[in-house]
């Protein structure tokens, strides 16, 4: 553990009002770091709260200016002290955050909310600095995908029909090779039946009146003679419906139900 000793009691470290006294000192781990300190005191006069009151192990880059900024390797906040009070032998473990490579002068301080940030109040520097070597990172279960292909598209020239050319291994020689079937259609050719089919697809298959139950609101089902409020919610919540049958999918509408809603909503 790296310790530091500071007086007790000194008068001129005194006018910081907030200080660290007596013996100070860190224990690095890997991802924890613990401090002691001896005591934490108030200078002020009595029953002068201070602000909220951080304690913080900060690195700085050896060889540059305490102004320029520095790296928290841990922090923690301990509440207000009064004034011509002190807090004694006080032990924390705190998460350790390693800084960058290099070579770092290591300071415990204490400082005190201002309204804006923590303003430095005390602190203790370490004689022996922290050296942090560059370790580079490694990437493992590295997976390679292979590249996916572009099938090239044919050219709208090079279109032709399915009928290929007639087999070779035809017996009957007089047969002549099928010709390339052109892409045009006249007018005598009608259109195959997949196409009607296809058509008769795309119709409508709800009718008019049915739009009737999707579109009306709660207030309008609940006119119907015999119709509760769960139903009509029930209504609500499982349209659109195609199909005026559909209904009889809801829970609690029978076929009387249903033909008094047809009456009900085509007569409005």
């Amino acid at each position: 553990m790296n310790t530091l000793s500071t007086p007790l009691n000194d008068d001129s470290r005194a006018l910081m009002k907030l200080q660290l006294e007596g013996q100070c000192g860190y224990k690095q781990g890997k991802d924890r770091v613990l401090i002691n300190i001896e005591r934490v005191s108030s200078h002020r006069e009595l029953n002068n709260l201070s602000g909220t009151v951080s304690i913080q192990l900060r690195a700085y880059r050896q060889h540059q200016h305490r102004d320029d900024q520095s790296c928290l390797l841990a922090s923690t906040t301990i509440g207000q002290i009064n004034g011509q009070h002190y807090l004694e032998n006080c032990l924390y473990d705190l998460i350790y955050t390693a800084p960058s490579a290099g070579t770092w002068d290591i300071s415990l301080e204490i400082r005190e909310w201002d309204g804006a940030g923590y303003v430095l109040c005390d602190q203790v520097n370490f004689p022996i600095p922290m050296h942090i070597d560059f370790q580079p990172t490694t990437i493992e279960n590295v997976i390679e995908l292979p590249l996916k292909k572009e099938v090239p598209k044919p050219l709208p020239s090079e279109k032709t029909s399915d009928i290929g050319p007639a087999s070779s291994n035809t017996t009957n020689t007089d047969i002549p090779p099928c010709e390339t079937i052109s892409t045009e259609t006249s007018d005598s050719v009608k259109p195959e039946k997949g196409l009607k089919a296809n058509k008769k697809k795309e119709k409508r298959t709800d009718s008019p009146e049915v739009t009737l139950i999707n579109h009306c609101s709660t207030d309008d089902i609940l006119e119907v003679k015999g119709l509760s409020k769960k139903v009509a919610k029930e209504i609500v919540q499982n349209r659109p419906f195609k199909k005026w049958k559909e209904l009889l999918d809801v829970k609690g509408v029978g076929p009387k139900l249903l033909e008094r809603i047809k009456k009900a909503l085509k007569g409005s």
